[in-house]
């Protein structure tokens, strides 16, 4: 599902070549979950942003569900987000003045998809994540776990064939953080492939592979 070969990113800062990636090579296949971990500086964002095709490599190959994305266009870039990707953040990303149901149709409406079925998918994944009672709500009117479970709802929405989640439970007490990760291994468990970035070991720890990355490179996996 994921492969990347030998990747490198390298940014130019002040007439200096910094290398956020280091020849990066890995393979994650279809279904499971998978944590990145390391410490801050590491290359961890860099890596979920080249994974989820919001950057693209300086050297190397990344193939996406068979797809070459290290040359894509930015139209097939953009394409590959809407139509194979799914994002969860650890700050929601919720729009404040629009509620639980219209915040979950978002990638629906960019994609052109009509509103009777765009309404229809909305509900059906609010009450996978079990928010079917709160479509009409906004999102200040949700728990920090509540607000997280409409993002995994708005990420799933155009059934992705990746969901990366970016520390999705950094915002919440420790309790309803294993709740939200509970929810991703069940989601992993029915052959959706999540990818999560995360500092808190615990939750490294329910994956079912753990990629530990330092100073741009595979440290262990």
């Amino acid at each position: 599902m994921v492969q990347l070969e030998e990747v490198w990113k390298t940014y130019r800062m002040a007439a200096e070549d910094v290398h956020a990636l280091r020849g990066v090579s890995l393979s994650i296949p279809p279904g499971g979950m998978t944590a990145i971990t390391g410490p801050s500086g590491s290359g961890k964002s860099t890596l979920m942003h080249i994974i989820g095709c919001l950057d693209q490599p300086t050297k190397g190959r990344y193939v996406l569900d068979g797809q070459d994305m290290s040359v894509a266009t930015r139209s097939a870039l953009a394409r590959a987000r809407n139509e194979k990707l799914g994002f969860i953040f650890q700050s929601f990303n919720l729009l404040p003045r629009a509620n639980v149901l219209r915040n979950v149709q978002l990638p629906l409406m960019y994609a052109g998809i009509g509103a009777a079925e765009r309404r229809d998918r909305a509900l059906h994944v609010l009450e996978l994540v079990g928010l079917g009672n709160r479509a009409n709500h906004l999102p200040g009117e949700l728990s920090g776990g509540q607000r997280q479970r409409v993002a995994i709802a708005r990420a799933l929405i155009n059934s992705p064939s990746v969901i990366l989640a970016d520390e999705p439970t950094g915002n919440l007490d420790q309790a309803t953080g294993l709740e939200i990760v509970a929810l991703l291994e069940n989601l992993a468990a029915n052959g959706h492939t999540i990818i999560v970035v995360t500092h808190d070991p615990a939750v490294a720890a329910r994956a079912g592979r753990i990629i530990r990355i330092i100073d741009g490179f595979i440290a262990e996996s």
